[in-house]
């Protein structure tokens, strides 16, 4: 028994030893090594007894012998991994020239964009692009974060049809602070001063004097106002632009709530000497705006 077999036996009896084969497996394994080893041997007898000639040698003098088992899975082993490593190399060969394709795309591209930069840039993105147009929703939000600290929003209307912003904007009167009333037109950029109707009767000359202005509904109140003649009220329809009168006269008004107008009246009931010397009865009316 030579010692490549020994080294077999010992190993399976180490491994039954350590409780990875039981004892019906360590037979059979032992079994497979020494079968082939009888049989080789008997059969080396017979070969010598019946013939004496020589075996034939090789060119290297070495005796024709036929491969083990083990040596021919280690053959296919060996040859197994030889393939998988030519296909890896392969593939990663592949990818080189893929990243190195890319990169020459990347170098054409930057190539491109200098050409085009020597160009006029203006031109060829007109050409090459539409710009979408700005929604009136978007012009009114620019319009309104560029006013003045004296400018108030009274109303900002961004639908088809109307498209504008009315604003009020604090003016010296002479005689204190009011305002002046304008409508800012979203689709031409222009902003125009809005001539209020019916003014307080005697102050029709002299100029704009608005102390506020609401939008409730579809319709923009406007109260006129003057130093001596009291207040008016103004009404503009934002759908069909015209105008009529909420109040013709009153000593006061001012807007209450969210939909309502408190007017005060007043009736002389007392004429003095002088206009200072007059007495007033006054008397307050509320009215629903719509």
């Amino acid at each position: 028994m030579d010692k490549e077999v020994m080294d077999k036996l010992m190993e399976i009896k180490k491994l039954y030893d350590a409780g990875v084969l039981t004892k019906e497996e360590m037979e059979a394994e032992k079994a497979k090594i020494l079968r082939p080893t009888s049989v080789a041997s008997e059969s080396k007898k017979e070969t010598v007894a019946s013939n004496d000639k020589p075996q034939p040698r090789t060119s290297k003098g070495t005796l024709k012998q036929g491969l083990s088992k083990d040596t021919k899975i280690w053959l296919i082993a060996g040859s197994v991994v030889a393939v998988m490593l030519i296909i890896a190399i392969i593939i990663q060969n592949g990818r080189s020239s893929n990243s190195q394709t890319y990169d020459n795309d990347y170098a054409v591209a930057d190539t491109d964009t200098v050409m085009v930069d020597d160009t006029d840039y203006d031109t060829a993105v007109d050409d090459s692009q539409e710009q979408t147009p700005q929604s009136y929703a978007d012009k009114a939000e620019n319009y309104i974060g560029g006013l003045d600290t004296d400018t108030r929003v009274v109303a900002s209307l961004t639908d088809d049809d109307r498209h504008c912003v009315y604003t009020l904007t604090e003016v010296e009167a002479g005689w204190g602070r009011v305002n002046s009333l304008y409508c800012h037109n979203l689709e031409t950029g222009s902003t125009n001063l809005v001539l209020v109707p019916y003014k307080v009767e005697g102050e029709e000359d002299n100029g704009e004097q608005v102390a506020d202005a609401k939008m409730i509904g579809n319709n923009l109140y406007v109260i006129n106002t003057s130093y001596r003649c009291g207040s008016s009220v103004a009404c503009l329809n934002t759908l069909t632009n015209n105008w009529s009168c909420a109040v013709r006269a009153s000593a006061d008004a001012k807007f209450v709530g969210s939909n309502k107008l408190k007017v005060t009246y007043s009736k002389l009931v007392y004429e003095g000497e002088c206009l200072a010397d007059n007495q007033y009865e006054y008397k307050d009316k509320v009215i629903t705006l719509k």
